[in-house]
């Protein structure tokens, strides 16, 4: 169940950079007319590329908050290896000395 919100997630966060890059790929309309029309053009170009840039921060927030995720996930399970680790080799020993005590015995 996890792995599939992970999936979902990654999922998500590729659709939402395919939209920033086809938007960061738009060209601006040229603007015409006087120099204030330009002016104003300009100002519409930075309020679009505010929403671009809010957008952007947006993604990158919820990469981050992903990956910081997927970094806790990782480190859980190396813990859990670790420790599996130690409990099996604990357990080979075990066994060792056992047979050890056998064959001493015979």
């Amino acid at each position: 169940m996890a792995d599939l919100k992970g999936a979902e997630d990654l999922s998500h966060l590729e659709s939402r950079l395919n939209e920033i890059a086809v938007i960061m790929r738009q060209d601006p309309e040229p603007a015409s007319g006087s120099s204030e029309a330009a002016e104003d053009a300009d100002l519409d170009d930075l309020g679009e590329f505010d929403e671009e840039y809010l957008n952007l921060n947006s993604l990158m927030d919820e990469i981050d908050t992903f990956m910081t995720s997927l970094e806790q996930k990782n480190d859980s399970l190396y813990a859990k290896l670790q420790d599996l680790l130690h409990e099996n080799r604990a357990v080979l020993q075990a066994f060792q000395e056992e047979r050890e005590a056998k064959e001493k015995a015979v």
